[in-house]
């Protein structure tokens, strides 16, 4: 009990401190483009207003804003990666408080495996942004049109901090 009381109370500290962390990160993230956004809207309208064609315009926001995405993508898993790995170890050493070494073995396991499978989603989610270009911008490689990302998959261990 005094076992589990421990893991629980680090597992907390760990989460409070990497939540702040995650959100300062978001909120930089979100101030850049938010600069980007009112930047370039406004050189949108006058444009419009002056009857020219705006596509270069938002092709230029969209680099920039895709710019960003890349910019934040390594910090974004990084912080990703701790809260799965934390949360990973947390849950096998609740398991083997509970049920012993012996026993605890095969869920431990289990567990290693579905924090590893959540690492490698993470791991592919940052490359996805890393890699991904503009359509119709000039680029060698093809991985597709821009998606709009974030910390959506935050709760991403959620199964491990039930454990």
């Amino acid at each position: 009990a005094v076992k589990n009381l421990k893991i629980q109370k680090a597992k907390e500290a760990f989460d409070y401190y990497a939540g702040l962390a995650g959100g300062a990160v978001k909120a930089l993230q979100d101030a850049e483009m938010a600069n980007v956004d009112a930047k370039y809207d406004a050189e949108i309208e006058a444009a419009r207003n002056a009857g020219k064609d705006t596509t270069d315009i938002e092709k230029k926001k969209a680099n920039e804003k895709l710019k960003i995405q890349k910019k934040y993508a390594d910090v974004n898993f990084a912080i990703q990666a701790s809260q799965i790995i934390a949360s990973t170890a947390a849950a096998i050493a609740k398991t083997f408080s509970e049920l012993g070494f012996p026993a605890g073995i095969p869920a431990a396991a289990l567990m290693a495996v579905t924090g590893t499978a959540q690492l490698a989603a993470a791991l592919a989610e940052r490359n996805k942004v890393k890699k991904m270009t503009m359509q119709g911008a000039s680029s060698s490689t093809s991985s597709g049109a821009r998606v709009a990302t974030g910390l959506e998959s935050k709760k991403n261990s959620a199964f491990l901090q039930q454990q």
